[in-house]
C-alpha cells in the first residue's frame, strides 16, 4: 500500500496545558525565602511546532503469516527554526498490538513507505531510503529536513488488533509537547469485511 502525503496539518490533539511548578528554596543570613519557579517543565498537547497526521480516517491491513507489521502512513515536519528532540513514542488505545521500534525516513518522490504485513518492509520505496533512516526516539528533527516518514515496527498478538493514534512526545529546550497522528490503524483477518468500523 502506498500513500502520497499532502502537507501534514497541525495536530488537533487536546489543547490543554499542564504546568509543573518547582519550588526553589533560597536561604539568607536572616531569612528563608520560598520562591515558586513557574513554567519549568510544562507539557503542551498539540499546537507545537511538530506537525503530524493529515486527513485522518482508518487504515486496515490483513493479518499476514507473521505477527510483525510495518506502519508507515504518517509524515511529520518541524515548523520551528529550532530543532526538536523526540523523547518517546506510544500507541494511543492499543488493542492486541505493541510498538517494538520506530524510525524516521526521508520521503523521496512524495511517497510514504506505507503499511505492510511484514517487518522490515521490502517494497521499493522502503529499500530505496532504508539506509538513510534513523531511530525515532532521541532523534533531532530540524526544519531543513522537510517532511519525514514515521515508520513503526509493530507486533500484533491477535488477528483483530489496532490503535487509535500514535503519540509523539518531543521537546525544545525545557518545553515538552505531545503531537498525535490522525489515522486509526486496524489489523483484521480480512479488510473487506463490511463490519469494519
Amino acid at each position: 500500500m502506498l500513500c502520497r502525503p499532502g502537507r501534514p496539518g497541525p495536530t488537533t490533539f487536546g489543547g490543554s496545558v499542564h504546568r509543573v511548578l518547582r519550588p526553589a528554596l533560597l536561604a539568607g543570613l536572616a531569612a528563608v525565602v520560598l520562591v515558586m519557579a513557574g513554567c519549568s517543565g510544562e507539557v503542551r498537547r498539540g499546537n507545537g511546532p511538530l506537525q503530524m497526521g493529515g486527513d485522518g480516517g482508518e487504515l486496515c491491513i490483513p493479518f499476514g503469516t507473521g505477527r510483525d507489521l510495518t506502519y508507515g502512513d504518517d509524515a511529520l515536519r518541524n515548523s520551528s527554526p529550532v530543532p526538536v528532540t523526540i523523547e518517546s513514542l506510544s500507541l494511543f488505545r492499543p488493542h492486541d498490538v505493541r510498538l517494538v521500534d520506530a524510525r524516521l525516513l526521508p520521503i523521496e518522490n512524495t511517497t510514504l513507505i506505507g503499511s505492510w504485513s511484514q517487518w522490515p518492509p521490502v517494497n521499493p520505496e522502503a529499500t530505496r531510503v532504508w539506509s538513510k533512516g534513523v531511530k525515532a526516539q532521541g532523534a533531532h528533527v530540524a526544519r531543513s529536513q522537510g517532511d519525514l516518514n514515521l515508520v513503526l515496527h509493530l507486533v500484533a498478538t491477535s488477528r483483530d488488533a489496532g490503535f487509535e493514534a500514535v503519540h509523539v512526545k518531543y521537546s525544545i529546550g525545557t518545553r515538552t509537547f505531545v503531537a498525535s497522528t490522525s489515522i486509526r490503524f486496524r489489523v483484521k483477518q480480512s479488510c473487506f469485511d463490511p463490519d469494519i468500523q
